[in-house]
């Protein structure tokens, strides 16, 4: 578990503490008595005592040999194994006696050189007790000789504890000497310090085994006269301080921290204390640590998010700064993909980090496939391929895959690490074809049906074995097919018989005279006709020369039939059209036709005739039996008015033009012109004959001209802007249209434009223009009359070419500047045009405004700003106040302005006189702790305590408020600071028994005093677990016993821990397993066989079935219902006497056993009895419960439906049988009535 509080550097701070000594002697080689664990061997370096030697009671070298011990044994079973004083092993020896005879003292020795004659050395050691199954004795000790001499016997440790205990008792023994020679032996044997040393099981007087650790050897040295730690100091929170004491060899070290070496790292503030001491010296020195206040930064635990999530990393600390491993700055930031997230926070030159690792769960590739169709009345069983924690589908299933019956949309969740990935497809039926050849029919010979049934997707099978999509039948028979689309079959035949055809017949070829006609007769009996005229009655008149035909449709059947009907040659129109002759002429007239006799309406039987007066005429003549007529109209030709019109006066300039066009006529003028259209331009005469038929007409006119008026505009001209010119056109009895609309004789022209004007005189009209220009207009505008405030000017500035000015001062320049109030003019001369403009100035006086000289104020005081009254204003930071009073150093401006609008600025520059002094927050400290208070601030002179003294800093180890005044030459500053001591009371409860893997809960009932708040706990289980939460739950993963520890951390840095020896027993859980058989299981003998194999075995067991207790047994022999087939969960629950339980749960297959067949075709109309209907057929015996079977269409009607297994269908609906074909059927039904619904369904063909 990572600490709240973390460095993100390790800074160490190091002091060292440097004390020279004189006279040091070799000390023993491995004195933590480190080897291989092992019976019947020595740590490195030593060696048994020998048998033999004179301090050795063993009877044999055999039993001469000590046990090299730890934790992991050698023989945990007979207890011999423990925990070290130091490093990873000790030594043990058995004193002991075996059947009265032999004797075991197991002791270790080794030879130490260098010693000094003149030296006093310390040797010492850590002693316990080990008990083994055998060696029960609860006390004993060492006796340690140099050479031989017995240097002394060590106090008797005791140890009350069963034999199989782990955590050994370790008791320290010193003996102090004086060296013989430079090189000594030393020996170190067990003693029993009761007479009774025989081996046991439940004596623990009996034999003894002792163990021995940490053997040293250290001169007796002079003391020195002090320690010195250093200064008091601080330091970053969470940074380490080293205090390292060096040249102390051989000396014992005790840091209040409880640390033992010459080193100690310092982690918390606090006073420190260090006594280092030997037998004869003691040195004690203590340091106060502080630290920097520190920063609460947690970016929570590491954290696996789900495909497209984010989380926000906040780290949000009061004036601080922050460096991400993103290179982000800011406070916080979004994480959103896989990546470890550092943050370096820096607060008051202090760092600290945090980091938590993002991760994303895999994507699961979950996908249904495209969208899909199956056959109405099938299934379809969609399934996501994808191991996962949860399935649901859109019809409820849970399963990795599910059934559907029904077309639609059709989802899936699946869930896997608390991700839910969805997918989605749309299922359907394959559209239900309409295979339909058609009614059986009767057709005309000779003609066909063609079908073409194509579909996509599909294969075909016509009766005639043809596979092609398209097929026709051409004579009287049967045509059928069978069209398969998506493993969908659909089924269609037709008979097809030929009608007999009618008799019937027009007659023969036929030639008319013009006029006569026939009848043409087609009638039939149940007949309808169409003629080639349209007609659609059964006979029709020939009237004309041409080929007559009929269709006769009977029965939808063709018959056809023609004549040809010609007509004797006709002369129409043989006298030829009407005409026209002049009047008092004549005209003769001719048959222009061979013929056997004439007859005209004159009386004449001539070829031919003259007539000579207008009217009507006509001739019959007789040819080929057939009589011919014609009449024609004769006339005079109209007589034609030809006139040019009187004699006329134009204009000059004008024309008369005439235009005489008669159709079939020619012209001839007096100037020999030969057109229908001619003109005269100029005074004079123009004749014209025409003729037209030979008939001849003429006409003449004379033409004279007006005399036209005198009038003139003048020339091209050019004026000022704004003047105009006076243009006259008078005439005498005439009109005027001048160019811009007027019809006046006069017009002002006043814009630069062309005039023009239409005069009109006796109908003629006259011309005049004239182009007027203008001057272009300048604008000398000087602006509006103005005010301004004194001290300001205005110019005025024209740039016009080519132009004289002069001003209200006379001057002639192109600008004139004023100061003073009064009316300015200007006058411009452009081409001769003069243009001129004046402007009202007014000068208003500006205010007075002063703020004074720069100056200073001392910190904690201010100065105020007047501007003066009667006036608006704006200050340097946007405020509007006549006064500002200043309290900080800087530049001040202010801008005032009166009623006119006038406005004045003034700036100050204003310094502070900087003292400042802090004694920093109230401080909560520590039991034993010592505040060291230090005045911190600027531009100090002197300090005053509150009790008179005059240093910078103060120290103390009481609570109160202290308080401090500062002074320099000319300001002064104070601050006070409250200073309180905690108090710790540190406690837990909690369960003192539990199983493994369950949580086990601690419950921590600690308290402080002083108002002081717990914020860290720090659990050790006792199993290299940790926790940081008040009250934790802990999964012990072994069974044991466990020693616990809690250490308490306040909101100030107070900490303190209590340890409570095997707090808390584990007891081992089972883990549930069984076996079961047959696999899978019939439904016609459903007996399952459970066999539990949960290890370690458990006391007690339930079965369930369906939430269903059916025994408490180890072994069990389970029955089900007969038929009831399907997936059944047998649930195993296991328990010891200790309550510690374990569940499984398995499924087991009932195999359904298939008690039915169903046909896929039959023949209604078959052999007799054979296949004539269709229904399932079940196995004899079996009785199917709440049947329901039913027939659909392909368009889902139901047909047919029974409720009687002994029902079929007859292939009939509704009195008539059904056309060949597919048909859908569907089948509800249960093996008995305690057994699921099963639902069937299928296809069979009706066939013939």
């Amino acid at each position: 578990m990572k600490s709240k509080f973390f460095s993100v550097f390790s800074y160490f701070t190091w002091i060292v503490i440097t004390l020279s000594f004189n006279g040091y002697g070799q000390n023993f080689l491995n004195g933590d008595l480190n080897g291989n664990v092992s019976i019947s061997s020595t740590p490195t370096s030593w060696i048994p005592v020998p048998f033999t030697d004179p301090a050795s009671l063993a009877t044999a070298a055999v039993y001469t040999n000590p046990d090299v011990c730890g934790p992991s044994g050698p023989n945990i079973g007979t207890g011999i194994y423990g925990s070290p004083f130091s490093g990873n092993t000790f030594a043990s020896g058995m004193y002991a006696i075996s059947s009265g005879i032999f004797i075991y003292h197991e002791g270790i020795q080794q030879t130490v050189n260098g010693f000094s004659l003149t030296s006093t050395y310390k040797l010492t050691f850590h002693q316990t007790i080990v008990k083994q199954s055998n060696c029960l004795d609860t006390s004993g000790a060492w006796r340690v000789y140099m050479d031989n001499t017995l240097l002394g016997t060590s106090n008797i440790s005791i140890n009350q504890n069963p034999y199989d205990t782990s955590v050994l008792t370790w008791d320290f023994q010193q003996f102090n000497f004086t060296p013989t020679a430079a090189s000594h032996t030393f020996k170190f044997l067990p003693y029993d310090d009761d007479a009774d040393l025989d081996f046991s099981t439940t004596n623990t007087a009996g034999a003894l085994r002792l163990g021995i650790d940490s053997i040293t050897i250290q001169p007796v040295i002079d003391c020195l006269d002090s320690l010195n730690l250093g200064p008091d100091t601080t330091i970053c929170f969470n940074d380490t301080l080293h205090l390292v004491v060096s040249d102390f060899v051989n000396f014992n070290y005790l840091w209040s921290n409880n640390d033992t070496d010459s080193i100690t790292d310092i982690t918390t503030p606090g006073m420190y204390t260090l006594e280092i001491d030997s037998t004869y010296c003691h040195y004690y020195d203590t340091i106060n640590v502080s630290f920097t206040a520190p920063i609460v930064l947690d970016l929570g635990t590491d954290t696996t998010l789900c495909f497209g999530d984010s989380i926000l990393l906040d780290a949000t600390t009061p004036n601080a700064s922050y460096l991400w491993s993103t290179s982000s700055t800011d406070s916080a930031i979004y994480a959103n993909q896989t990546n470890t997230y550092i943050v370096n926070v820096t607060q008051n030159n202090c760092n600290f980090y945090d980091t938590i690792s993002i991760n994303y769960h895999p994507i699961l590739p979950l996908n249904l496939g495209p969208d899909t169709l199956f056959c109405a009345g099938d299934s379809i069983q969609l399934g996501t391929h994808i191991s996962a924690t949860d399935y649901l589908w859109s019809n409820g299933s849970n399963d990795s895959s599910a059934t559907f019956f029904n077309s639609g949309n059709v989802w899936v969740d699946i869930t896997e690490n608390n991700c839910v990935y969805t997918d989605t497809i749309a299922i359907g039926y394959h559209p239900i074809l309409n295979l339909d050849l058609g009614n059986d029919t009767t057709i005309c010979i000779g003609d066909s049906l063609l079908f073409d049934i194509t579909t996509p997707n599909a294969s075909y099978l016509w009766n005639d074995l043809s596979t092609l999509a398209t097929n026709g039948i051409y004579t009287a028979g049967i045509l059928g097919v069978t069209l398969t689309q998506f493993g969908c079959t659909y089924t269609d035949s037709i008979t097809v018989g030929n009608f007999t055809p009618p008799t019937f017949d027009l007659g023969n070829d036929t030639t008319l005279c013009y006029g006569d006609s026939i009848l043409l007769d087609a009638t039939t009996l149940n007949a309808t006709y169409l003629w080639s005229d349209a007609s659609t009655t059964p006979s029709i008149q020939a009237t004309q020369a041409t080929i007559y035909s009929v269709t006769l449709t009977q029965n939808n059947c063709d018959y056809f039939d023609t004549i040809h009907i010609s007509y004797f040659t006709t002369y129409p129109n043989f006298l030829g059209n009407d005409t026209l002759f002049c009047a008092g002429d004549s005209i003769q007239l001719g048959a222009q036709l061979s013929a056997s006799s004439y007859l005209w309406s004159n009386g004449s039987t001539d070829s031919s005739t003259t007539f000579f007066n207008p009217g009507i005429i006509w001739v019959e003549v007789m040819q080929n039996n057939c009589l011919y007529t014609d009449t024609i109209s004769i006339g005079n030709h109209p007589i034609l008015n030809l006139d040019l019109g009187n004699d006329t006066t134009i204009c000059i300039g004008d024309s008369l033009l005439f235009d005489i066009t008669t159709p079939n006529a020619s012209y001839l003028w007096n100037d020999l012109s030969t057109l229908a259209t001619n003109g005269i331009y100029t005074a004079g005469i123009l004749g014209v004959t025409l003729t037209q038929f030979g008939c001849t007409y003429t006409d003449s006119i004379i033409v004279s001209n007006f005399t036209p008026p005198t009038f003139d505009l003048g020339n091209d001209t050019t004026i000022c802007y704004g003047d105009s010119i006076l243009l006259d056109v008078t005439t005498l009895n005439a009109t005027y249209l001048w160019s811009n609309g007027a019809n006046t004789a006069t017009l002002y022209a006043n814009q630069a434009t062309n005039y023009d004007v239409v005069l009109t005189k006796d109908n003629c009209t006259y011309y005049d223009s004239i182009i007027v220009n203008i001057n272009a207009a300048i604008n000398p505008y000087l602006g509006n009359d103005t005010t301004l405030c004194a001290g300001d000017s205005l110019k005025f500035q024209f740039n016009y070419l080519n132009a004289l000015y002069i001003w209200s001062d006379l001057s002639t320049n192109t600008s004139l500047t004023v100061y003073n109030s009064g009316d300015y003019t200007v006058e411009i001369n452009s081409n001769n045009c003069i243009y001129k403009d004046t402007i009202s100035v007014i000068f208003n006086p500006a205010p007075s405004l002063h703020l004074g000289n720069d100056t200073s104020f001392c910190t904690g005081s201010s100065i105020p700003l007047d501007a003066g009254a009667g006036f608006s204003y704006l200050w340097q930071d946007n405020s509007i106040n006549q006064i500002q009073t200043v309290n900080t150093a800087g530049t001040y401006w202010v801008v005032i302005e009166n009623g006119n609008g006038c406005k004045q600025s003034d700036t100050i520059e204003i310094n502070q006189i900087d003292i400042s002094v802090t004694l920093g927050p109230d401080l909560s400290l520590c039991e034993d702790d010592v505040a060291y208070i230090q005045a911190i601030g600027t531009d100090i002179s002197q300090y005053e305590w509150q009790d008179n003294s005059t240093n910078a800093s103060y120290t103390t180890n009481m609570e109160g408020t202290y308080f401090v005044e500062v002074t320099n030459a000319a300001c002064s500053a104070s601050d006070t600071i409250e200073i309180k001591y905690t108090q710790i009371q540190v406690d837990f409860t909690g369960e003192t028994e539990n199983c493994t893997y369950d949580n086990t809960k601690f419950i921590q009932s600690s308290s402080t005093s002083n108002n002081s708040v717990i914020n860290s706990y720090s659990w050790n289980f006792g199993d290299n677990s940790y926790s940081n939460v008040p009250n934790p739950k802990h999964q012990y993963k072994q069974a044991n016993s466990y020693d616990v520890s809690l250490t308490v951390t306040t909101d100030n840095y107070c900490s303190d821990t209590v340890k409570k020896i095997n707090f808390v027993t584990i007891h081992p859980t089972p883990n549930a397993d069984f076996t079961f058989s047959p696999n899978p299981v019939s439904d016609l003998n459903p007996v399952i066989y459970l066999n539990d194999i949960s290890t370690p075995a458990p006391d007690f067991w339930r079965w369930e079935h369906n939430h269903t207790i059916f025994s408490d047994q180890k072994n069990n022999t389970l029955k089900l219902n007969q038929f009831d087939s399907g997936n059944h969960p047998i649930t195993l629950y296991v328990y010891t006497k200790f309550g510690c339980g374990d569940t499984i749960q398995k499924t087991v297959l009932v195999k359904e056993t298939e008690f039915l067949y169903i046909p896929n075709a039959f023949t209604p109309e078959g052999n007799k009895g054979i296949n004539n209907d269709f229904s399932p057929v079940f196995t004899d015996g079996f009785d199917p419960v709440n049947y329901h079977f039913i027939i659909f269409n392909k368009w889902g009607e139901i047909l047919f439906e029974s409720y009687d297994p002994n029902v079929g269908w007859d292939g009939y609906y509704n009195g008539k049988l059904c056309k060949l074909g597919a048909y859908i059927w569907q089948m509800n039904y249960q093996n008995d009535l305690n057994a699921a619904e099963q639902i069937k369904t299928g296809h069979v063909s009706l066939i013939r």
